[in-house]
C-alpha cells in the first residue's frame, strides 16, 4: 500500500510465491507511506486498518511500515517485516472442565503505523491431544489480556490476569517483533512459569477454585 495521509496511491495483493523483486508506483513528491503485509487471511482489511473479529484469533502477521523521502525523480525502498501477532502455548489447563476464552483490549493493527488498535478481542480457547492449549493474540497496547473460566450455565467462575503477569516479566508489547510465550501453570503451588524467547521467570498468583 502506498500513502500520503488518509490519500492513497496504489495497491496490490499477490500470493507470497508469485510477488516480483520489485514494484512501481507513480507518487507525488514528498514524505511517501509504504506498508507490506504479509499472513493475512481471516482478519479483516479495510483502508489501513487490519481487524480480528470476535471469535478469530490475530493470523500469523507481518507488517513493514515506513515513510520514504520522495523528491527526486525517483525513491526507492525494501520492505522490513516485523511480526504483529504473539503465539501463546499454555500447559496445565488440560484438566479443567471449564469453557476457556481469551480477551483482550485491542483487536487489529494499524498498517501504517503498526499500533494496536483497540477494540475487543474474543477468542475460545481448548487443549489439544497434547495437553497444550494454543492461541495466537495481536499486538496489544495494554496488559487487560485475560483468560476467562466459564462453568456449564455460562457464569464467569474465576480469571487469569494473563496480561498482567506478562507486564510483571518484562513482556514489551511495543517491540519491533512481537515474541512468543510458553507458559506452565501449576495450580499446587500457585505458580506460572513463564518463558519467552530464551528466558524464562517463575511468578506466584492467587487462584481459588
Amino acid at each position: 500500500m502506498i500513502f500520503t495521509g488518509d490519500r492513497e496511491f496504489g495497491s496490490m495483493r499477490c500470493r507470497y510465491e508469485e510477488a516480483l523483486p520489485e514494484y512501481d508506483f507513480l507518487v507525488p513528491k514528498g514524505e511517501i507511506g509504504v506498508s507490506g503485509v504479509l499472513g493475512l487471511s481471516k482478519g479483516i482489511l479495510s483502508r489501513h486498518e487490519i481487524r480480528f473479529p470476535e471469535g478469530v484469533e490475530s493470523d500469523k502477521l507481518f507488517v513493514s511500515a515506513k515513510t520514504v523521502a520522495c523528491y527526486g525523480e525517483t525513491a526507492r525502498t525494501g520492505l522490513e517485516m516485523n511480526k504483529q501477532f504473539t503465539h501463546v502455548e499454555i500447559a496445565g489447563l488440560e484438566s479443567f472442565d471449564y469453557h476457556m476464552e481469551v480477551t483482550a483490549g485491542y483487536s487489529g493493527l494499524d498498517i501504517l503505523t503498526c499500533l494496536p488498535l483497540e477494540g475487543r478481542f474474543r477468542v475460545p480457547i481448548s487443549c489439544g491431544e497434547d495437553g497444550l492449549c494454543r492461541f495466537r493474540l495481536p499486538r496489544q497496547g495494554t496488559d487487560d489480556v485475560m483468560i476467562l473460566f466459564f462453568n456449564d450455565e455460562g457464569q464467569l467462575d474465576n480469571a487469569i490476569p494473563l496480561g498482567k503477569y506478562l507486564t510483571e516479566v518484562g513482556y514489551d508489547w511495543s517491540a519491533r517483533s512481537l515474541a512468543d510465550v510458553s507458559i506452565r501453570i501449576d495450580f499446587v503451588t500457585a505458580s506460572l512459569q513463564i518463558m519467552v524467547g530464551d528466558w524464562t521467570q517463575q511468578i506466584d498468583f492467587s487462584y481459588v477454585l
